[in-house]
């Protein structure tokens, strides 16, 4: 990947280490990212009116 396509995302140093933890030798960020991603099961987002009824 070039320098010209790169970025940072912002995230606490905190949340760095335990990146770093899990990330193997050798392995980008970028690929550990896709990964990550790979593996995500995001939950469906509510609307306002579900969410006020999910907290009755």
């Amino acid at each position: 990947m070039s320098k010209a396509s790169e970025t940072r995302i912002p995230c606490s140093e905190d949340t760095r280490a335990a990146i770093k933890e899990v990330k193997d030798d050798g392995e980008t960020y970028d690929l550990l990212l896709r990964r990550m991603l790979a593996q995500y099961e995001p939950q469906p987002v509510l609307d306002r009116s579900e969410r006020e009824r999910a907290a009755e």
